[in-house]
C-alpha cells in the first residue's frame, strides 16, 4: 500500500466559534492568507510564541507565553484560502488563555 504525504487544510476557531485561521500542513495562516507561524507540538511559533491549538481546532493565546524566542521559519508561499466555513457553537474559554486578535 502506497503512502502519500497529503497536506490537510483545517479551519481553526476562536472560543466564540468564529473561524479565524487555518492550518495547511504544519503552517498556520490568517483567514486572509497571511502566514502566522508553524506548528510545533500544540503551539504555533514564528520566531516567538504566537498561539496554541486546543482540542485540535481552537486557536488561543496563553496568557503566559512559553519559552525563549526561536529562529523564525521562512514564510511559505500562500496556499489557496479554503472556503470560509460557518460559525459554530462557542466553547468556554479555558483558564490561562485568551482569544487572538487577528
Amino acid at each position: 500500500m502506497e503512502r502519500y504525504n497529503k497536506k490537510v487544510t483545517n479551519w481553526l476557531y476562536n472560543s466564540k466559534g468564529r473561524p479565524i485561521a487555518f492550518k495547511d500542513g504544519r503552517n498556520v495562516f490568517s483567514r486572509k492568507g497571511k502566514f502566522l507561524g508553524q506548528i510545533e507540538g500544540e503551539d504555533v511559533w514564528n520566531g516567538r510564541y504566537f498561539a496554541t491549538i486546543v482540542d485540535g481546532d481552537t486557536i488561543l493565546c496563553k496568557l503566559e507565553p512559553p519559552g525563549e524566542p526561536r529562529s523564525a521559519p521562512a514564510p511559505p508561499g500562500a496556499p489557496l484560502t479554503p472556503g470560509l466555513p460557518s460559525d459554530r457553537a462557542g466553547k468556554t474559554l479555558r483558564g490561562g488563555y485568551r482569544d487572538l486578535s487577528l
